[in-house]
């Protein structure tokens, strides 16, 4: 009546042999995977102290500030606000606000993060705090590899500016620098010129860059501030009636077409480690946000009273509507400062990515080499290795093509980023069962060793993943998706539309379920309870209120407009994912440095509702 798997000697294995080998087979096969996707989910502790790395602490809130109006009011504002502004005429105020609010809830995540672990690696840090190494790692590469193609595509969109400029000024373009076409390829001179001056300022360390990128921003902004100030004598109000005359739908596309004219939150958080203080980058951050959107609805506002919204020209919008009105003067000033802005966006997109490698290779993810530093304190090998692809994409292609592929990996990463906020604020209860932990240490890096002479673990968080917090924001994003995809499928018929009516009710009803599954743990947390934030001394620094509000409305936001791309656009950035994925497995896997053995005694800093009282100091 025994199972034949407990009976023993040789005549058992004689029997049984074949079966009981194939079930061990199947059995090792599938606890190896189960380790692998163990140590690919396994978390980076954050640190209690700021550490003292070897990139210079020099930046402070102006300078922050300074590099973050330089990386977001680029492009956006001279070519995005014309579509937008065709899209919902005068009201495109009323859409930059709505586009401001949804990417500051984004930015709001990124300052906290910033704050609870400040790091060069910005969001591929934050991801590996709290969602684990294989999305940190896909998180870091695909930034990597956008950045690359940014600062190529952007530096071919300063040479059409400068070529512009020139020729408003009457400057004609030696052919020498009319570069050839050929299938696929078309050649540049200017560009990567362009990329090579950059990278030999960031060489010079963060100190050049910041009173270079100073010095330019403020002369972009003064431009911009004389076209709001001289444009305004010549507005015409005829112009802003009707105020709205596309209805909600065109301010909804029109907040969508001006989105990404705020981004650049992501580019200031990767220079925690170089700030003097914790707080400076949460203050760049948030002043970067305010005053980007105030210059922008401003901009917006003399626009559209110079010329009409039908009327305008996709080209040059700004200077086109100057030069309407007979301002020539006024147009010339908005080529220099488009120049100046598209100028000072390169040298965002060169100064975050060496940084970014630079912390991956500290944690083993990519090659140790990218760690040296030169004697500025730039990253200078990281530098190097990325402005030579960057130089020859610049110099052969147009990237107008796979700018899609770009925005798409960004918004997935500024989804997780808030994702990952939500993570570290979760409340958690604390765990003082002994045995419930020791089986979680095994798949976590954050393991816990016993107190010597007590023969027990002291009370700690349960270092159980919040499963139905990461159900509620899995659903949350896949409702918030398909909603998106059903708002462009066309109303043929009414059958059409009564069947898209009811689908959007359910994935309301659902979504609003997973809300509250997300939610629940931040209502009924108690004073015995600690999230994973509070294991540093900065958890009561920057703190966002309403948790989990606004990494919703920020991933709500992401997850509409990556609804909005193409077939083809969501393919290849799966495609890119996919790559990273890859190498993760056959690099980073074996390589990185959470695999040496180390335990950690688990100890809340300070208590949930008392706030540490050592300040750092004030050098803002």
């Amino acid at each position: 009546g025994s199972s034949p798997y407990h009976l023993k000697g040789p005549f058992a294995m004689a029997e049984f042999g074949d079966h009981d080998h194939c079930h061990t087979r199947k059995g090792t096969t599938v606890q190896s995977l189960k380790n692998v996707l163990n140590r690919a989910a396994r978390t980076k502790p954050i640190p209690e102290e700021e550490e003292d790395g070897v990139l210079h602490r020099c930046l402070r809130t102006r300078d922050v500030v300074g590099l973050g109006l330089g990386v977001t009011v680029g492009a956006g504002v001279f070519m995005a606000t014309g579509k937008a502004s065709e899209e919902a005429g005068p009201a495109v105020t009323i859409a930059l606000l709505i586009a401001g609010f949804g990417c500051s809830c984004t930015g709001l995540c990124y300052a906290e993060m910033a704050n609870l672990a400040p790091s060069s690696g910005s969001s591929y840090s934050f991801v590996y705090h709290s969602a684990g190494e294989l999305p940190a790692c896909m998180v870091g590469l695909c930034n990597i590899v956008n950045g690359v193609l940014t600062g190529a595509a952007v530096s071919r969109g300063w040479e059409g500016y400068l070529r512009a400029l020139l020729a408003s000024m009457g400057v004609p373009v030696p052919d020498v620098f009319n570069g050839p076409k050929f299938a696929m390829f078309e050649v540049s001179f200017f560009a990567p010129l362009l990329l090579a001056f950059v990278v030999g300022i960031n060489l010079c360390g963060t100190v050049a860059v910041s009173a270079f990128n100073n010095v330019v921003t403020m002369g972009s902004l003064t431009m911009l501030s004389i076209y709001v100030f001289g444009g305004a004598f010549f507005v015409d109000a005829e112009n802003w009636s009707p105020y709205v005359p596309t209805g909600a739908t065109g301010i909804a596309q029109a907040a969508g077409s001006v989105f990404f004219s705020y981004i650049g939150f992501d580019v200031l958080a990767t220079l925690s480690a170089e700030a003097t203080h914790s707080r400076v980058i949460p203050l760049g951050i948030v002043l970067t946000l305010v005053i980007t959107t105030v210059l922008y609805c401003c901009v917006a506002t003399v626009f559209t009273g110079l010329v009409k919204y039908t009327d305008i020209s996709q080209t040059a919008p700004l200077a086109s509507a100057a030069e309407d009105r007979g301002l020539h003067w006024l147009a010339v000033l908005v080529a220099i400062g488009a120049l100046g802005n598209t100028l000072t966006t390169v040298i965002g997109c060169v100064l975050a990515q060496p940084r970014l490698c630079f912390a991956m290779a500290q944690d083993g993810l990519l090659p140790a080499t990218l760690v040296r530093v030169n004697r500025f304190g730039a990253p200078a090998r990281s530098l190097l290795i990325l402005a030579a692809p960057a130089c020859v994409f610049a110099g052969f292609f147009d990237f107008h093509k796979i700018a899609d592929v770009v925005s798409t990996g960004a918004l997935c990463t500024f989804s997780l980023v808030c994702s990952s906020l939500i993570l570290m604020r979760c409340p958690r209860a604390m765990n003082t069962n002994h045995s419930g932990v020791a089986g979680a240490s095994n798949s976590s890096t954050n393991e816990e060793e016993e107190v010597r002479g007590l023969g027990r673990l002291p009370a700690m968080p349960s270092t159980q993943t919040p499963r139905p917090v990461i159900a509620g924001i899995i659903i949350f994003a896949l409702c918030t998706f398909i909603a998106g995809i059903l708002f462009r499928v066309p109303s043929i018929n009414m059958s059409t539309v009564w069947t898209v009516r009811v689908l959007l009710v359910f994935l309301s009803i659902s979504a609003l379920g997973a809300v509250l599954m997300i939610s629940l743990p931040f209502i009924r947390s108690k004073e015995d309870t600690y999230t994973w934030a509070e294991q540093t001394k900065r958890a009561h620094g920057f703190k966002l209120p309403l948790m989990p509000l606004f990494p919703l409305i920020g991933i709500a936001m992401n997850v509409l407009l990556i609804s909005q791309m193409s077939l083809l656009t969501l393919f290849e950035a799966l495609f890119l994912q996919t790559g990273a994925a890859a190498f993760y497995f056959g690099y980073s896997y074996s390589r990185s440095h959470l695999n040496r053995t180390t335990k950690k005694t688990w100890a809340p800093v300070f208590d949930s509702t008392i706030p540490p009282q050592n300040r750092e100091p004030d050098d803002l």
